[in-house]
């Protein structure tokens, strides 16, 4: 991550912990790492950060400063969700916006999103899929065939934690 901006952002990944490995000087040495699920990334820094993928979901990678999230993102972290998401959504928190754009962004890599996915990446927030190597085969196949994702179901079976499922 390198900011390229004038505010410094506290980046924080939900679901992982990860461990800052470098930084705009270089790699840092290894008995340094630390575990975390923040590191701040200042103006004119850059961090390296590396994590193995271990819990399956749809997670979000984000600025953990209320008005650099713009949305509230509480139907959009974690593997289970359900429901309404907006039904879900907190009023007013940090901003009230909705904007579903899950069809200008259908590509293979969006398939089997919960419906409204789009809306609650307003801001600075990337999604980060750890998916079931029979999800990631899907998605390959279908970026292999430049097939148009289908419509998500609600319930998300394929994304639950379970004994056996290893991530990819």
């Amino acid at each position: 991550m390198v900011n390229l901006g004038m505010d410094h952002h506290p980046m924080h990944l939900h679901g992982n912990t990860f461990y800052t490995t470098g930084t705009e000087a270089g790699r840092i040495p290894r008995a340094a790492w630390a575990p975390g699920n923040t590191v701040l990334v200042g103006v004119a820094q850059a961090r390296d950060i590396e994590f193995e993928a271990r819990n399956i979901g749809d997670w979000m990678l984000h600025c953990h400063l209320p008005h650099h999230m713009m949305n509230q993102m509480v139907s959009m972290v974690g593997p289970a969700h359900g429901g309404d998401a907006k039904a879900q959504a907190v009023k007013g928190y940090p901003q009230d916006m909705w904007m579903v754009m899950d069809d200008m962004f259908a590509k293979p890599e969006t398939h089997m999103l919960r419906p409204t996915w789009s809306a609650g990446m307003m801001g600075m927030m990337t999604l980060v899929r750890v998916l079931t190597p029979d999800m990631f085969a899907m998605i390959e196949e279908l970026k292999a065939k430049g097939t148009k994702p289908a419509a998500a179901p609600m319930n998300h079976e394929h994304m639950a934690h379970g004994a056996g499922q290893e991530a990819r």
